[in-house]
């Protein structure tokens, strides 16, 4: 029987995974593999749920970071092992969503004025101060 990273790189060659993220994806079952010292047909989903948490809490990683080994995992347990994933909803990690930021009208005419005075470029002041005085009217 093949070993299960050989079976995993099958897999990824099979689903037209590229080089680099069927790289990423096997440090990262090996790093789960060392974290617990064990086979990784023998961690359990407990274990990847804490081996997760640890990632967050422990060593602070960053969403995209820890994503990158939530969908390695995942693709480890789905794919190559057969099993199912019945914790994702839980381990997902969020969107940031960023409100945009929006300026008064005193805020924009402060920053028109200041590219105004700090433009170099003659035509550049000259078309900035047509533009201030068409508005302002």
């Amino acid at each position: 029987m093949k070993d299960i990273r050989q079976r995993m790189i099958e897999d990824m060659k099979l689903r037209g995974l590229t080089p680099s993220t069927q790289a990423t994806y096997l440090e990262v079952v090996k790093v789960l593999a060392k974290h617990y010292n064990r086979r990784l047909d023998e961690i359990t989903q407990e274990q990847v749920m804490d081996f997760l948490l640890y990632l967050i809490d422990s060593k602070g990683y960053a969403k995209s970071t820890y994503k990158v080994y939530l969908y390695a995992i995942k693709f480890l347990y789905e794919k190559t092992l057969g099993r199912q994933w019945r914790f994702l909803p839980l381990a997902r990690a969020g969107t940031e969503r960023k409100l945009p930021i929006i300026l008064s009208r005193d805020e924009v005419w402060i920053d028109i004025i200041g590219r105004l005075t700090l433009s170099p470029h003659f035509s550049q002041r000259l078309i900035l101060g047509y533009f201030f005085v068409a508005n302002r009217s």
